[in-house]
């Protein structure tokens, strides 16, 4: 079997705790002083490692997100900004609308001159 450069059995429990704290695979590299490449070998290498990497970055993510959840509570810009991504229909900015004519078909064209259109519009405002 190949020689995993410079590798530590202790480094799976740090890099867990690096990834708690939101680190990157350059953070890693650069906390290792090794470069990203050998990060990646590592990964491949040894399960433990990987594993490591996953659980930390992945319990960092749920904390995030879970505080970002907290948040929308008393901020009401995150409330919209969640309400905007999760329930797109609802609340975008621009709603849409649909006019349909009688009994749900087309609506029908209608062509009149100006003048006619001017005559029916002096009636409606009469009416109203």
């Amino acid at each position: 079997m190949a020689r995993i450069t410079a590798y530590k059995s202790e480094y799976a429990k740090q890099v867990y705790k690096l990834c708690l704290l939101g680190a990157t695979d350059k953070d890693i590299a650069d906390f290792f002083e090794v470069s990203e490449r050998t990060i990646n070998t590592w990964k491949k290498a040894v399960p433990e490692f990987l594993q490591s990497i996953k659980k930390g970055k992945a319990i960092a993510d749920a904390e995030v997100a879970s505080r970002l959840f907290d948040r929308t509570a008393v901020d009401t810009t995150a409330c919209i900004f969640w309400l905007k991504n999760r329930q797109q229909a609802k609340w975008r900015d621009k709603q849409g609308h649909e006019i349909t004519g009688k009994d749900g078909g087309p609506v029908q064209q209608v062509n009149m001159s100006p003048g006619e259109f001017a005559e029916i519009a002096k009636k409606v405002a009469k009416e109203i």
